[in-house]
């Protein structure tokens, strides 16, 4: 990704160089290195003005996101807030789903800014918010990883509201569809949620044992 960056930086292009710091950040969100990916999302913001409108919203939810897990004060959460609110804006107004035969490899849609919203508010603490923005998302409107992303919010959200049952067999049910998918990151995230609800007074109850279970011995 390094390379790459120098490359679109000697064509000179702002749409290219916005997607190489909004991709190269997103590797660094995975990782959990924050500070790294706000390095490159603060500086694809500086471009904003001048990339395309699914680009300028992608930006901004995963800048949004990253913001919210070290916020710590109410100004900052705000200021999170309205950089969803600014994202949600351009989506809407700029309808960024139309036209993506011109750049297919970005899908900007209502869908993804409710699952984002609802990824920082849970960031922000706000499990209960969290979990009115996933029921604005239809069964028709999600398939593949973002199914299984939308199931695992949802525990997130039931995790962070204490009702440890209910996370734990949302967690269990996007399980099998994350390992048909091979995807990587929704494994990790229920790891980690796995991992939390052991450090809970729930981690001896059948349903943590069983989700272990399935994670590591199946």
């Amino acid at each position: 990704m390094n390379k790459t960056k120098d490359l679109h930086v000697l064509l000179n292009d702002d749409e290219l160089k916005a997607d190489v710091l909004y991709r190269r950040g997103g590797l660094y969100l995975e990782k959990g290195e924050i500070s790294l990916a706000l390095d490159d999302y603060h500086t694809a913001e500086q471009k904003l003005d001048n990339v395309s409108a699914p680009l300028q919203a992608a930006v901004l939810l995963e800048t949004a996101l990253s913001e919210a897990r070290i916020a710590d004060s109410k100004q900052q959460c705000t200021a999170v807030l309205k950089k969803l609110d600014q994202a949600g804006r351009i989506i809407r107004v700029e309808r960024t789903e139309v036209g993506r035969e011109k750049k297919p490899y970005l899908k900007v849609d209502l869908a993804r800014y409710h699952l984002d919203r609802a990824a920082t508010l849970i960031a922000l603490g706000n499990p209960d918010e969290a979990q009115q923005e996933l029921t604005l998302l239809s069964f028709s409107q999600l398939n593949g990883r973002r199914s299984v992303y939308h199931l695992i919010l949802q525990a997130q959200a039931c995790f962070g509201l204490k009702e440890y049952s209910q996370a734990a067999m949302l967690v269990e049910e996007a399980l099998p569809l994350a390992r048909t998918m091979r995807s990587r990151v929704n494994l990790e995230r229920i790891k980690t949620l796995y991992k939390q609800l052991q450090d809970t007074p729930f981690r001896n109850n059948p349903e943590v044992g069983r989700l272990g279970y399935l994670l590591f011995h199946t």
